[in-house]
């Protein structure tokens, strides 16, 4: 983590300091008592099976240097302690802080139905051939996973994509306005999450909210194979790239082979083509593929560039 101090978290979370300083750094966020690392800030989460709070103690025991609570008796005078009104969302909102301190980075966002770990390791393996590039883990992609994953930037990063998941309605909301994306993608829209969602409309209801949060000069990579996001209009955005494998768009393939070692196809943008292998076989990895690419177009990426990453 890079200057971020107890005073940031206090204003981002309009919390209240009950002990401690306010320019005390803070270098790690922890919100599992067993791996916390010594001189970590605790944020005492609550679920529907646990809580956060009947850990503090032990997170104090193996040396956190804060906690963040909502209430809690017994604190520490050698700690920083900050009270705030729900621990779920200071997280958010300190991330929130914290990925504003990072200006010259550009960050993408990919969510879908299906297919959004795929694109988001694509996309991973293309930027961080040129730069460093960071990305949640896995599918660390909730409004626990992703506050988390963005505490990992540093001054180093050029580049970060982060897939952003969601299982009711509101909560890309709450992601898109903790990430604010240079650029964004929906992979599909499809029937998962049906019991929160209703319909595959429901679901483009709430993924096509994470167009909102693009930043004022960011870009949307929009997929126009997609009967739903086929309907969002182009015009709607600072800049927006097409992408497609069932015809023509800003970026498209076509030309499809496949083989025991995987896929090949042939990659279009503009007057501009090359042939692709990438070790996933079937359709759908190669309409991952051109999510990725069309991204990393958008990022200034060449062609030989995004071979090299999906190869």
């Amino acid at each position: 983590m890079r200057n971020f101090y107890v005073k940031d978290i206090l204003k981002s979370c309009n919390g209240q300091l009950i002990s401690g300083r306010q320019d005390y750094p803070i270098n790690n966020i922890s919100i599992d008592s067993r791996t916390i690392q010594k001189g970590a800030f605790f944020f005492a989460l609550k679920g529907a099976n646990f809580d956060g709070h009947n850990f503090i103690s032990q997170a104090v025991e193996k040396g956190a240097a804060g906690i963040i609570f909502e209430n809690y008796e017994n604190i520490p005078l050698d700690i920083a302690a900050i009270k705030v009104e729900n621990t779920l969302t200071a997280l958010g909102l300190a991330a929130k802080a914290y990925r504003r301190r990072f200006k010259n980075i550009k960050i993408a966002a990919i969510t879908g139905s299906n297919g959004k770990t795929t694109t988001k390791e694509m996309l991973y393996s293309i930027l961080s051939r040129k730069a460093k590039t960071a990305a949640n883990k896995g599918n660390f992609n909730n409004q626990i996973g992703l506050p988390l994953s963005l505490f990992e930037l540093d001054e180093d990063c050029k580049y970060a994509v982060f897939e952003l998941g969601t299982s009711g309605f509101g909560e890309i909301d709450v992601l898109g306005s903790i990430l604010s994306p240079n650029a964004a993608a929906i992979t599909n829209i499809g029937y998962s999450h049906l019991e929160s969602f209703d319909s595959p409309a429901g679901v483009f209801k709430e993924k096509v909210n994470l167009f909102k949060y693009i930043d004022r000069k960011g870009f949307a990579a929009l997929n126009i194979d997609d009967v739903f996001l086929s309907r969002v209009e182009r015009g709607g955005f600072y800049k927006s790239l097409t992408f497609a494998v069932s015809k023509e768009a800003d970026v498209y393939a076509n030309t499809f082979s496949f083989g025991e070692s995987g896929s090949s196809f042939k990659l279009h943008y503009g007057a501009e083509n090359i042939d692709i292998k990438i070790p996933q076989i079937g359709t759908c990895f190669i309409q991952d593929s051109v999510c990725a690419a069309a991204i990393a177009i958008g990022f200034g990426f060449s062609l030989s560039d995004i071979k090299e990453g999906l190869s």
